[in-house]
């Protein structure tokens, strides 16, 4: 077995095979400019680890980043991802003059859900506001804590 998996410029090809795998790739290269960079370590912001009994994938870096880039250094950490019965709706509160950074930052949450499942239903709150975010959407209705600096 052979997986090829491509995303625009950046390809990984790996496989159960190695003579097969090693086959495509001096394939690929008659046809594409390509660099053999060895064992995945990244790719697309995931860690990815090779162990005997398989991969061990990883956004710790991502996440990192995201709390980095949205200025979350110092929030409250908490177990509980969101209230599961939010109170939130489509027309309270006041509209955020610059939605590109909720829609970024939503955006960027639905990515780490790859790794991080746990947060799968509070993203899919926050992401249906999308469209037309308002203050109360980012905030957590229990203590008033922030998802984003306002």
């Amino acid at each position: 077995m052979v997986v090829v998996l491509l995303y625009v410029d950046d390809i990984i090809l790996t496989g159960s095979n190695y003579d097969e795998v090693s086959r495509l790739q001096d394939e690929f290269s008659l046809h594409f400019e390509m660099k053999k960079l060895g064992e995945l370590g990244t790719f697309l912001g995931l860690q990815i680890e090779n162990f005997e009994k398989g991969l061990f994938v990883s956004q710790i870096n991502y996440a990192k980043k995201l709390i980095d880039k949205f200025g979350m250094k110092g929030g409250k950490k908490s177990y509980t991802h969101l209230n599961v019965n939010p109170k939130l709706s489509r027309d309270e509160g006041t509209c955020l003059s610059d939605p590109r950074l909720y829609r970024a930052f939503v955006g960027s949450l639905i990515y780490l859900t790859i790794t991080r499942s746990g947060i799968a239903y509070a993203v899919g709150v926050v992401s249906r506001y999308m469209q037309e975010p308002r203050k109360p959407h980012l905030e957590e209705d229990r203590d008033s804590t922030y998802l984003l600096p306002s």
